[in-house]
């Protein structure tokens, strides 16, 4: 077993969700931009050579292709403030991640602050299983990320490992294929 205890930056957040952003929802992004490019094409071009009082349906579906094609690239961004601002609202977290054979146990230790002073801690675990859970992971310079059910995203950065356990981790991610 592997036991680790860290805690997150906002910045690390933010790079960890790019990152998983990157890894999960870019291509359908991208994909998406084409299907609504095209489909403002061919309903441009079909309100270019109807008759003026038949193009409302094309302008119609020009507006929504239009404005459905921005949200694709905006609602990334907006998603990642209104994310970073609730953390920012937050107590302070650490966590405790305990890496088994067969499972990955993270516990969010949570410090109340109670006029000012520091209060009890709360201990919130969460078990992800390698039989029931669908569990990915990358690695960069910075830091390492575990994908849960490609929904959830854990972040642990190496600045709060020694070198040892950096390496731990590094073998036991790819011992598990993950």
């Amino acid at each position: 077993m592997i036991s680790i205890e860290y805690d997150n930056t906002i910045e690390e957040i933010k790079k960890g969700y790019h990152k998983f952003r990157f890894k999960f929802s870019l291509v359908r992004t991208v994909a998406m931009t084409v299907f609504f490019g095209a489909t403002f094409v061919l309903a441009a071009d079909i309100f270019i050579k109807s008759e003026p009082n038949e193009n409302y349906i094309s302008a119609l579906t020009m507006a929504l292709c239009l404005a459905l094609l921005v949200w694709q690239w905006v609602k990334p961004y907006v998603t990642l403030k209104r994310l970073v601002s609730t953390i920012e609202q937050l107590p302070d977290e650490r966590y405790c991640a305990k890496f088994y054979n067969e499972k990955i146990i993270i516990e969010t230790i949570i410090r109340e602050k109670n006029q000012g002073e520091l209060g009890e801690e709360k201990v919130v675990p969460n078990e992800y299983s390698f039989s029931s859970d669908r569990l990915e992971s990358f690695v960069d310079d910075e830091m390492f990320l575990l994908f849960v059910n490609r929904s959830l995203i854990y972040i642990f950065p190496k600045r709060c490992f020694s070198e040892e356990q950096i390496a731990a981790l590094s073998e036991y991610f790819n011992d598990k294929g993950i």
